[in-house]
């Protein structure tokens, strides 16, 4: 039994066209940011720390094969939020004071997708310093967290972007937690 005309040609074709569409570059995805972060409870006490977020994030880079992801978001206000939100719930009160502060610069936030719609990785990257300064002196890290997934088919920016937002509230809360940097801050141990 022979299958109609349009079956033979139309299957072919179907399958050249799919091919032809993950050849082509996929443009940059829009991401938001909507990170999460927690401190140990309590450990702040009431005490007052000013809060500083600079973003000193450069153009995304993208590897051969990669297209970086677009940020739509006001990146140091977001990371604001989240840390002042918190700091809040850690015990501390954020406010325009001298000493202490905590100062979060923003150095790496970038994320990458295939150039192809039929495999590939995504990466994100993401690299916070913190500058905790208080009575006892000044504490310094920078903080990484490097992050990829493989994906099989298109890239979605909702999806994607979700591994970007894991890796920046992966950082910062790995800052929120080091002792050293809540020592510099006055806060209690935590219990």
């Amino acid at each position: 039994m022979s299958r109609p005309l349009f079956s033979r040609i139309a299957r072919p074709l179907a399958v050249m066209a799919l091919l032809a569409a993950g050849a082509c570059a996929p443009g940059p995805q829009r991401v938001v940011l909507f990170p999460g972060a927690e401190a140990p409870a309590g450990v702040g006490q009431g005490r007052t720390v000013a809060l500083v977020v600079q973003d000193q994030v450069v153009a995304p880079k993208a590897g051969p094969g990669e297209v970086p992801g677009m940020i739509v978001s006001d990146s140091a206000a977001v990371v604001r939020a989240t840390l002042e939100g918190a700091l809040a719930q850690a015990g501390f009160v954020t406010a325009p004071v001298d000493s202490p502060r905590l100062t979060v610069v923003l150095h790496e936030l970038s994320y990458t997708t295939p150039t192809t719609v039929l495999k590939g990785t995504v990466r994100a990257q993401v690299a916070v310093e913190a500058i905790a300064t208080g009575a006892g002196g000044t504490f310094r890290r920078t903080y990484k967290v490097f992050q990829e997934r493989e994906i099989a088919l298109v890239p979605f920016a909702r999806k994607d972007g979700t591994l970007l937002n894991q890796a920046l509230s992966e950082v910062l809360g790995r800052m929120l937690a080091d002792p050293e940097v809540l020592a510099a801050l006055g806060a209690a141990p935590p219990r």
